[in-house]
């Protein structure tokens, strides 16, 4: 509910919708319970909605991607895998440092003294 009592920003278009009534029912008491507007909770649970869409598009994405590979490319996929899980066995991720790979500050800081 992190965009609910007004928060978004923009304009807002007043559009006409017939829904069943249910489902006006479920709207109705969502709204009562969290002290919002019919349109604020349409509009959370169309945005999630469209989020849900969108994750199981990219997931039929990547299925047919890697559905689609060759034995060779899966064997290459496996080796980088074994090779990537090796190397990042031997990290200590909890070791300071004294800059980050690519250079600037120092990743942990010394406390300063009162």
């Amino acid at each position: 509910m992190s965009r609910m009592n007004g928060m978004r920003a923009g304009r807002k278009v007043k559009v006409s919708v017939s829904l069943s009534p249910a489902v006006v029912g479920r709207i109705d008491r969502r709204a009562e319970s969290l002290r919002t507007t019919r349109s604020a909770v349409m509009e959370e649970w169309l945005e999630e909605g469209e989020r849900r869409a969108a994750e199981r598009q990219l997931a039929s994405e990547v299925q047919a991607y890697y559905g689609s590979q060759t034995r060779e490319e899966r064997a290459e996929d496996r080796a980088i895998a074994e090779a990537s899980a090796t190397i990042a066995r031997t990290l200590d991720i909890d070791a300071e440092q004294a800059c980050p790979p690519t250079g600037g500050r120092p990743t942990r800081r010394k406390p300063k003294r009162a």
